[in-house]
């Protein structure tokens, strides 16, 4: 590997910028676990609709039913937020995308013969490409938080009024 300081400094600020990427998934996998738990419990207590069934039961339906919504929309959040857009990096030596787009031997050659400063450039583009990234899975998520606290009153209601 090249030994110039600032290309050195770049991939350590690549590295500490992709250090963060576990961190939002393992928190997204901990939300998505949670709604799921959460609808399952209810669809467990859920009741057979019958045209005699109780002012309470209705009650209970409606909010299940708004739980559900809010509990698909936090998943849609989850969603956005596991495959963000990927687009840019054209002609990058260090982004995958644009790497898997090249021949092995094309992009070894290439690689090797940039120069120290060519590359440095290329991975303070990818340091900035994946902050990008990685806020919009934050965004993301933090959407999909505030949504699950606000499907935990429904879900509540729904579980008193159904049991």
């Amino acid at each position: 590997m090249r030994e110039a300081p600032s290309l050195g400094d770049a991939r350590d600020q690549l590295t500490l910028v992709l250090g963060f990427f576990p961190r939002v998934d393992a928190k997204q996998s901990a939300v998505a676990g949670v709604h799921l738990a959460m609808l399952g419990y209810l669809a467990s207590k859920w009741p057979a609709v019958t045209p005699t069934a109780s002012i309470l039961g209705w009650v209970g339906i409606g909010a299940g039913a708004l739980f559900a919504v809010a509990n698909m929309i936090s998943l849609y959040f989850l969603y956005r937020g596991s495959f963000p857009d990927l687009d840019g990096g054209e002609g990058s030596l260090v982004f995958f995308r644009e790497i898997a787009k090249q021949r092995e031997l094309s992009f070894v050659e290439e690689y090797l013969s940039a120069a120290d400063a060519v590359l440095t450039r290329d991975v303070l583009c990818q340091v900035w490409r994946n902050s990008v990234i990685l806020h919009t899975k934050f965004r993301f998520l933090r959407h999909s938080y505030r949504v699950l606290l606000g499907s935990v009153v429904p879900w509540i209601v729904a579980l008193f009024a159904l049991r």
